[in-house]
């Protein structure tokens, strides 16, 4: 039991910080390669979504995939976007790229966005 008067706190959790220096590579076959800088200590996963870009806006956002987390804050983390089902990028078109780090409930701000045109 505490002291007198002393305060109890819960468990102390670190937040998770937004990936840095996202960057996007069109690749053959229609896939689009993304990188990005873990700078998080303790994420377990990265979250990634792509938006067709629509005149000068990006479209609405939805969740492709998941990267796994990193060997460490510093670390370069790699994601091939070929497409997930039927919905893989489409030929010379723009997409609108994000990241973010997450952990269970808890996200991070979102990295990007970053615009790639997908190959012929």
């Amino acid at each position: 039991t505490p002291e007198s008067g002393a305060a109890t706190t819960g468990p102390v959790t670190t937040p998770l910080i937004a990936p840095a220096g996202l960057s996007g590579t069109p690749l053959a076959g229609r896939v689009n390669r993304l990188t990005w800088t873990d700078h998080s200590a303790n994420e377990t996963a990265f979250e990634v979504q792509r938006a067709l870009k629509s005149g000068a806006a990006c479209g609405t956002y939805a969740t492709i995939g998941t990267a796994p987390a990193s060997a460490g804050t510093g670390s370069t983390v790699t994601y091939n976007d070929a497409g997930s089902g039927n919905n893989p990028p489409m030929a010379s078109k723009t997409y609108c790229y994000r990241v973010r780090s997450s952990k269970l409930a808890s996200q991070s701000a979102w990295a990007g966005p970053v615009l790639v045109k997908t190959a012929r």
